[in-house]
């Protein structure tokens, strides 16, 4: 992704090509992009990226070479400890996570003696009030960890924002908030459902007077817990940088109708894949295939049916700007940047930022029948199949 990433922000020519030239060397999908361009182009010949070729294919072999002859010499030693009984360094930064003072196992005793009353709806309260367990702790502190580090590094330091253009910053950073907004509603909405059905626990809870709606809701709330935060974060960036006059404030309404459509949307087939699949890594892996051909597909259909019959709709474009939530915010930032500010295409008309919000409630309406599907698909299947 480098190459791209700055190509798309500096350019493909100038005093940086250069750079950009030598990770043909590493970089296979750079370099068909180049030699699909030199195809199509008039003026060049393909034969020209034939040593540029081959010099990539044999680095990617020499270095697969030596990963395989690597895993060659460290597999038979660490198979003969294993066996013997040498844990790993993971087992032995575990064994003394797990290791409890006399102090520790006293206050863990005094803990589980305790009785908890239910407060409000008891699905609710159950995910609200349920440990969450260190690896989600650890992941979603590296995220806002991460966010803020971004805009401490791209807002404190002027040699930087020098460096990048400044839609460009916007344009990164907002990408950055929304990927981790919607890795995290991914895992958690297909977390929440699987790990009860992988536990055990389903038919159990099942079994209690609850009904489909307050299990739905409280699931939900659990994806709200988990993820909600990266959501506030995104809202937050936007929000800070219209009280800067960045941004006109129609940015706000995007930014929520973007979170409100995906988060709603994503939840909704998280809860049906996670009833569908019987373990966490299953349920989860599934759920970024959906997304992933969704939201991939579409927009390259439109760039084919725009290079077919030779028209000036930008259709690749206009799909991308109405389904994939990255089109969505790459749409938000061109149209409301005050300064940067411009029209977009959207099927041969012209659409400035209020026209670019009427586009996505209408995708907003879409997505939401497409997760009333998705979430009537995962009630129905709450009690089947409870013991497989």
């Amino acid at each position: 992704m480098a190459p791209f990433v700055v190509g798309g922000l500096h350019g493909w020519g100038g005093p940086r090509a250069g750079w950009l030239k030598t990770t043909l060397l590493w970089n296979p999908f750079f370099l068909l992009y180049q030699i699909t361009d030199q195809m199509i182009s008039p003026r060049r010949t393909p034969l020209a990226a034939i040593p540029q070729l081959v010099i990539c294919c044999a680095v990617l072999l020499a270095a697969s070479a030596y990963l395989m002859g690597m895993s060659v010499r460290l597999i038979r030693p660490v198979a003969l400890r294993r066996a013997m009984g040498e844990p790993a360094l993971l087992d032995r930064l575990r064994h003394r996570r797990f290791e409890e003072t006399p102090a520790q196992k006293k206050s863990t005793r005094k803990l589980r003696s305790e009785i908890r009353r239910v407060v409000g709806p008891p699905m609710v309260w159950k995910e609200m009030t349920c440990t969450l367990s260190r690896r989600e702790r650890f992941a979603m502190t590296i995220a806002l960890a991460i966010e803020g580090l971004l805009i401490v590094i791209a807002y404190s330091f002027s040699t930087l924002m020098a460096f990048l253009d400044y839609e460009a910053a916007h344009i990164m950073y907002v990408w950055a908030f929304l990927g981790l907004a919607i890795l995290f509603t991914i895992t958690s909405s297909a977390t929440v459902m699987s790990v009860e059905r992988e536990s055990r626990t389903w038919p159990v809870l099942l079994m209690t007077p609850l009904t489909d709606r307050e299990i739905l809701i409280g699931k939900f709330v659990g994806v709200l817990r988990r993820c909600g935060p990266i959501w506030l974060a995104l809202l937050a960036y936007v929000a800070a940088f219209t009280w800067a006059d960045c941004f006109h404030p129609i940015a706000i309404v995007h930014v929520v109708l973007i979170s409100a459509t995906f988060l709603l949307f994503l939840s909704a087939t998280g809860f049906y894949l996670g009833t569908r699949f019987h373990r966490t890594g299953e349920a989860v892996t599934a759920n970024l295939v959906l997304a992933g051909v969704l939201w991939a597909v579409p927009p390259v259909l439109g760039v084919l049916v725009d290079g077919i019959v030779r028209s000036h709709w930008s259709g690749g474009a206009s799909v991308a700007f109405a389904m994939v939530p990255f089109g969505e915010a790459l749409a938000m930032v061109a149209t409301s940047l005050v300064g940067c500010a411009t029209d977009l295409w959207w099927f041969g008309d012209r659409v400035d930022a209020f026209g670019m919000a009427v586009v996505m409630l209408v995708s907003m309406a879409g997505y939401a029948l497409a997760s009333l599907g998705f979430t009537w698909r995962a009630v129905r299947g709450f009690r089947r199949r409870l013991l497989d």
